[in-house]
C-alpha cells in the first residue's frame, strides 16, 4: 500500500505540473472526475486529489457499496459534498455523458479527468469485455472531456498488468 501512495503522490503531483502550470502547480479549486475510483488505485488517487486540495472529486465506479463507503469515508473526513459517487459503467457511452452531464451542473465545470477504470481478463469469453473498459471506454471519455471544455488536455492512467501474460 505504501509503494501504491507513493506512485499516486507522484501522479497527482504530474497532473499538478502538467494542467495546473499558470496557477502555480495547485489543484485548489479544481474540479475532478476518477474512473474505477471505488477502490484500490483509483481511491488512492481520489484522496490524494483532495489531499492536494480539489474542490470536488466525481467517482465513477460499478462497484456501489465500495463507492458508497468511500464517498461517506471523504465527505467525514474533508466535508459535505466533496465526493460524489456515481455508479457508472464506463462501457456505456449514454451513462458516461449522463455522469459528466451530472459532474458539470453540479460543479458548473470539469478540470481534471484520470481515465482509472480498467481490468485484467485475459480470458477469451471476456475479451470483448476486456477491451471494452480497457480502451474502447478511454477513447469516448476522452471525446465527452473535450466536448465539454473545448480543450484537449488528457491524463490517462495505464495499467502495466494487461502486458504481463499468466
Amino acid at each position: 500500500m505504501q509503494l501504491e501512495y507513493l506512485f499516486i503522490k507522484a501522479f497527482i503531483s504530474s497532473i499538478s505540473m502538467l494542467y495546473c502550470c499558470e496557477m502555480a502547480h495547485s489543484l485548489n479549486g479544481k474540479v475532478a472526475l476518477v474512473t474505477g475510483g471505488a477502490s484500490g488505485i483509483g481511491a488512492c488517487t481520489v484522496r490524494s486529489l483532495l489531499q492536494e486540495g480539489a474542490k470536488h472529486v466525481a467517482v465513477l465506479d460499478v462497484e456501489v457499496e465500495a463507492g458508497n463507503a468511500l464517498q461517506n469515508e471523504l465527505n467525514t473526513k474533508y466535508g459535505e459534498n466533496k465526493v460524489t459517487f456515481i455508479e457508472c459503467d464506463v462501457t456505456n457511452k449514454e451513462t458516461l455523458v449522463g455522469a459528466f452531464n451530472a459532474v458539470q451542473k453540479q460543479n458548473g465545470y470539469i478540470d481534471v479527468v484520470v481515465n482509472n477504470a480498467g481490468i485484467l481478463d485475459d480470458t477469451p469469453e471476456n475479451f470483448e469485455r476486456t477491451i471494452n473498459i480497457n480502451l474502447v471506454s478511454d477513447t469516448h471519455i476522452l471525446k465527452i472531456f473535450t466536448h465539454l471544455r473545448n480543450i484537449c488536455l488528457p491524463v490517462c492512467l495505464c495499467c502495466t498488468d494487461g502486458l504481463r501474460s499468466g
